[in-house]
């Protein structure tokens, strides 16, 4: 048999300080992150609109996001797709919660296009999500996230409980009792 660590003994246990701070560390360090950043949803949460822009001319992204947040579409996440002329723009649907349909921002995309651009690009695809579907897909990710910790919490129950643990036989057990008696002397 192939053996890659011959006689390895690690202590695990001796640096369990250590590693307790390191967790409570961590654990603080993210808690105090969500305290004061907050969840920062995306359109698929919150309702939003993703459009897909083809150019004929490569544009300068921090342009186009510029020109976005003059024209009042603020905090749109444009990315590069596919090549260096077709980009993905995807923006919350600010406009829908002021009493706009959910093609609201794709409207106003256009609108600020159009006046820079004009025929100079082409809108491959739309899609709308509202803010109704991105409640349930948050509402529906809460749930399964607490359904598995509760699966999770359920199944260590059970299977740490006082007897449920399987043990060693009592022949198995005392042979490697001896054994290691046997190598500790």
């Amino acid at each position: 048999m192939l053996r890659i660590f011959y006689n390895t003994h690690y202590d695990f246990i001796r640096p369990w300080r250590i590693m307790v701070a390191l967790t409570v560390g961590f654990i603080v360090i993210g808690l105090g992150s969500l305290l004061f950043n907050g969840i920062r949803y995306s359109i698929d949460f919150t309702g939003g609109t993703i459009m897909q822009l083809r150019f004929d001319q490569p544009p300068d992204v921090s342009r186009l996001r510029s020109l976005l947040d003059q024209g009042g579409v603020h905090n749109a996440e444009i990315q590069s797709f596919g090549s260096n002329r077709e980009y993905t723009v995807r923006a919350q649907d600010l406009a829908a919660s002021r009493g706009g349909g959910t093609d609201s921002v794709a409207t106003e995309v256009r609108g600020i296009f159009d006046k820079v651009f004009g025929k100079q690009y082409q809108v491959v695809r739309t899609e709308s999500v509202g803010p109704r579907v991105g409640n349930e897909l948050r509402n529906g990710a809460i749930k399964a996230i607490l359904l598995s910790f509760l699966l999770t919490l359920i199944y260590l129950a059970w299977r740490f409980e006082s007897g449920s643990v399987s043990r060693p036989s009592s022949r198995r057990r005392t042979t490697s009792a001896r054994r290691w008696r046997s190598s500790s002397s």
